[in-house]
């Protein structure tokens, strides 16, 4: 039986009104119409296209009253703030464009998303054919004791300390972060471990909302920790994704109501904050920086050990390494001058450019594809197979070198391709067209079938399920579907290990027959 906290609220009938996916759905239309026949004002069109078919996708879900993983309202706002806002932000002021000198094919790229993102509309609505709605009805589990957190405590320590190792010291590594995409390569298994803080925390919470209890002390101190450690590895997007997946497993475990809403606003106010904070403490690390500290530390340390080798009867005689000389570079200014002079100004460029560059990228591969690189039919595929395997030992799939050279930076750090690019590059436009249909149509099962869930660990699991498909979405297919999948087993071992299921009640477990048809005689 569910508790107080569980009860459905039913969406205002105003609101429950103007949820129809209808008026998106021809708002997106009429936009393609008009950008057809309208050619002087087609990049505006189609970025209005891509806002209203963004939108479609949550639309829906606004008039929809049953709790669940709320994955449809998740994509729509991933795809509003990564595809929309940049879309709008470039075909009306172009000057916001860094590089290429030049902004050529914007168009070109906006059908790209415009097509793909009402792809996803259109496989979320597609959903209702295959699966029945469930509702949203957990039980509350029984905790095992204290042993199980001590192994998690030794899976977390023990992966921190491994990746501390392995990307060169804490130092090191902080002085670096704008490259830490290449530092952690091949690190996958390392953070999935770090993130098991992350999973015991979050089972904790939910157990003790679904339960109407307070949280303890210890368990708000853990899940500080576990954002902390998230926040040390320099990816905003686990932070962002973990506060997601909080705000969404309060809002399926508690009263819906104003302060809940007074939450949401105050999380997407700090997520904010830390992801401007921490891309632009990346940017100034680039300022006056020489060559990353690993990068520089490893041609001296080669020097040195042949030098040693060819002098190894010669103790006496120690010729000095050839080091080449470091160039002369301006002291970098702190954080803060650089944050108000410069990041600050040059913010919404860095957001069309860097922090949300999924149009951009759209632009850039429509102009190398297939001009300059083959369609790559059906590749992606075996590297999303290949991707469980260690990085140290697993083969790796060639690209060609136009596109390494358009979505590669410097120190190997590749750009993430999101998924209507990577269709593009794969198959074609039908490519980004079919990609995205499968993804909606993903996205669109996951609230439909969230009812399923019966304890907190499938609840954390299910969520984890619809913030999954936001990244992958976001990034490239085979290390965005890792991230996802390694989240998504996090959560059910982890919970399983901490929690075991309780006995079911015996009034679920073998309900009363029905009453007879026929009523029995008065006396």
């Amino acid at each position: 039986m569910l508790g107080p906290t569980l009860t459905d609220h039913p969406a205002p009938p105003k609101l429950r009104a103007l949820a129809s996916p209808d008026l998106m759905g021809g708002a997106t239309l009429a936009c393609f119409l008009l950008a057809i026949l309208v050619p002087s004002a087609r990049p505006q069109l189609l970025a209005a296209a891509t806002l209203a078919a963004s939108i479609w996708v949550g639309w829906d879900a606004l008039g929809d009253d049953r709790r669940g993983p709320r994955a449809r309202l998740v994509m729509s706002l991933c795809l509003l703030m990564l595809a929309s806002l940049p879309a709008l932000l470039l075909a009306f002021h172009r000057q916001l464009w860094i590089s290429p000198p030049r902004l050529r094919g914007l168009s070109a790229g906006l059908v790209l998303w415009s097509l793909g993102i009402a792809a996803i509309a259109v496989g979320t609505r597609a959903s209702r054919l295959f699966s029945p709605a469930r509702p949203w009805s957990p039980a509350a589990s029984i905790p095992r004791g204290p042993r199980p957190l001590m192994v998690v405590a030794a899976i977390v320590l023990s992966s921190v300390a491994a990746f501390v190792y392995n990307v060169g010291g804490a130092a090191c590594y902080f002085q670096d972060l704008n490259n830490s995409a290449a530092a952690t390569a091949g690190l996958t298994y390392l953070i999935w471990g770090i993130s098991f803080a992350k999973y015991a925390a979050f089972a904790h919470l939910g157990e003790n909302w679904l339960s109407d209890r307070r949280n303890s002390p210890a368990v708000l101190a853990a899940t500080a920790v576990a954002f902390l450690l998230l926040l040390s590895v320099g990816s905003r997007l686990l932070v962002l994704v973990s506060m997601i997946q909080l705000l969404v497993l309060y809002a399926a475990l508690r009263p819906l109501g104003r302060q809940l809403v007074l939450r949401v606003t105050a999380a997407a106010l700090v997520g904010a904050v830390v992801f401007v904070g921490v891309g632009e403490l990346r940017r100034w690390e680039n300022v006056g920086s020489q060559a990353s500290c690993q990068a520089s530390a490893r041609p001296h340390t080669v020097a040195v050990r042949r030098g040693r080798k060819h002098l190894r009867g010669h103790p006496k005689v120690a010729p000095r390494p050839s080091v080449a000389p470091r160039p002369s570079v301006a002291p970098r200014p702190s954080f803060a001058h650089y944050f108000v002079r410069t990041g600050v100004p040059d913010l919404p460029s860095t957001y069309v450019n860097n922090y949300a560059d999924t149009v951009r990228s759209s632009i850039i591969v429509r102009q190398v594809v297939p001009a300059h690189a083959a369609y790559e039919y059906g590749k992606e595929f075996l590297r999303l197979l290949l991707q469980p395997i260690p990085g140290g030992i697993r083969p790796q799939i060639a690209q060609a070198p136009a596109l390494r050279a358009a979505f590669t930076s410097g120190h190997d750090n590749g750009s993430s391709l999101p998924l209507p690019v990577e269709g593009y590059i794969e198959f074609g436009l039908p490519g980004d067209i079919v990609f995205c249909l499968m993804l909606g149509l993903a996205v669109g099962l996951v609230d439909r079938r969230g009812g399923r869930a019966r304890d907190v660990g499938v609840v954390l699991a299910t969520i984890a399920i619809g913030t999954g498909l936001a990244v992958i979405f976001r990034g490239s297919l085979h290390n965005a579907f890792a991230i996802a999948a390694i989240d998504v087993t996090g959560f059910l071992v982890t919970h399983r290990l901490l929690y075991r299921r309780s006995p079911m009640p015996a009034s679920i477990a073998a309900p009363a027959p029905a009453a007879s048809a026929v009523a029995a005689p008065t006396p």
